[in-house]
């Protein structure tokens, strides 16, 4: 149970980082000057590897969900993001190409390549993810210790 949990904290956390240093910029702007790598101080001004309130609202989603919680209270979804996640997925064969495209399409990036990279850690695994992405993310023992409590209150059920 740990694999699954572990590639979509660390590939939410890694599209997140990839989006974070070009968020609010248009899909124009990024067509000029494509994200292909972790980056730092760009529209925030942290240092590459960085995530934002996007990856802190799932891992507290995720450890919420080491306890015992009622799903019905976060049932909301900006189908936006979801819809620009999934193309994305859908227009390419990994998961580099997936988050890239995604953080690319401008705008909340950050958010995009969250949900992107989420979703492409249950199709491509944490395996997919590079490993110069995970190298460079903020906290990476805390997501591993999150993706282990996890895994330890579902392999219960």
């Amino acid at each position: 149970m740990i694999a699954p949990i572990r590639a979509v904290l660390f590939d939410v956390a890694a599209g997140d980082a990839l989006g974070v240093p070009v968020e609010f910029r248009n899909r124009v702007e990024l067509l000029q000057q494509p994200v292909s790598a972790m980056t730092g101080f760009g529209t925030h001004g942290q240092p590459a590897g960085t995530w934002s309130d996007d990856s802190s609202l799932t891992f507290c989603l995720a450890e919420a969900l080491t306890q015992r919680y009622d799903l019905r209270l976060i049932a909301d979804y900006v189908l936006h993001t979801l819809e620009a996640a999934i193309w994305s997925i859908l227009t390419t064969d990994d998961y580099q190409g997936a988050v890239l495209k995604a953080v690319n399409l401008g705008s909340d990036t950050d958010t995009t390549g969250a949900v992107a990279g989420g979703l492409a850690a249950l199709l491509y695994g944490y395996g997919s993810i590079p490993a110069g992405c995970i190298a460079e993310l903020a906290r990476q023992q805390d997501i591993a210790r999150l993706a282990q409590r996890m895994a330890a209150r579902y392999d219960q059920l």
